[in-house]
């Protein structure tokens, strides 16, 4: 399942039920998850209401802090 790019409706839904917390990751829902999310935020200006987390495959310090730098670019 891809994430809408523009608006997803399930992610407002999720906020105005009470959910903060949000999974994601580079590989999740094809690629979309990250900038969907940033897109998301961006338009409800709710950056101060929610929590992101994500993931890295590379687990050194130097690979950690490149999908760091990837995730924060696609999340906006």
């Amino acid at each position: 399942m891809k994430v809408d790019p523009v608006f997803d409706h399930n992610l407002a839904e999720c906020l105005k039920y009470g959910v903060n917390s949000f999974d994601a990751a580079y590989v999740y829902a094809g690629g979309t998850t990250e900038p969907a999310m940033g897109s998301f935020i961006k338009k409800t200006k709710s950056r101060k209401k929610v929590w992101v987390t994500s993931k890295s495959n590379l687990h050194d310090p130097g690979g950690f802090e490149k999908r760091l730098g990837e995730s924060l670019a696609r999340l906006g």
